[in-house]
């Protein structure tokens, strides 16, 4: 049984994922909510490279913390925005998620 366990645990994978949520509460405000603070900027590039760099740095540090050697990540971004008729468009929100993936070390 021990035997098997060890041989489960090595072939398995350390998941952990950390999402940010970008909103518009104001015209020319985009308010950047991460899991351990909120943000605001005046444009949503610079937004969403802040939620990016702190969402990859997050899901891989807490990969590592639960036993994963190499790490891999992985991004996504999902904006929602409501189109008007002539192009005119409506931000709602952006959702980025990073996953953090890896094995997990070997102890030695």
């Amino acid at each position: 049984a021990g035997v098997t366990n060890a041989v489960g645990a090595v072939a398995s994978g350390v998941v952990q994922t950390v999402e940010a949520l970008i909103t518009q509460p104001s015209e020319g405000r985009f308010r950047l909510h991460l899991p351990t603070a909120v943000e605001d900027f005046t444009d949503l590039a610079s937004a969403a490279a802040r939620a990016t760099a702190a969402v990859e740095a997050e899901a891989a540090a807490q990969a590592r913390r639960a036993g994963a050697g190499e790490v891999q990540l992985s991004v996504s971004r999902k904006d929602n925005v409501v189109r008007e008729r002539g192009g005119f468009e409506i931000f709602i929100e952006s959702k980025i998620v990073a996953t953090a993936f890896g094995r997990p070390r070997l102890a030695v």
